[in-house]
């Protein structure tokens, strides 16, 4: 459900699940689940490295669009106060 709302921290909870699984197929000696475990752990991992990236990339743009519409908005205001 996180992960289809584009949360970017969703792959991780699904990578920490994975340590679940395995721990469960491990005791109750099902190794089908702890590999099956160890592939979706390896494309959670994928899809959370880029998912990361994706999100800081934007916020740090979004950020930057934020500091100089601030500084923009600050020195027309200054402008029109000197007037």
């Amino acid at each position: 459900w996180f992960a289809g709302k584009k949360y970017w921290w969703a792959w991780y909870v699904n990578i920490v699940s994975q340590f679940l699984w395995v721990t469960y197929g491990l005791i109750t000696n099902q190794l089908g689940f702890v590999f099956s475990s160890a592939i979706y752990f390896v494309v959670f991992s994928k899809n959370a490295t880029m998912w990361t990236k994706e999100y800081f990339k934007k916020t740090k743009s979004s950020e930057a669009i934020s500091t100089i519409t601030n500084v923009e908005g600050s020195i027309y205001k200054e402008k029109n106060e000197s007037r």
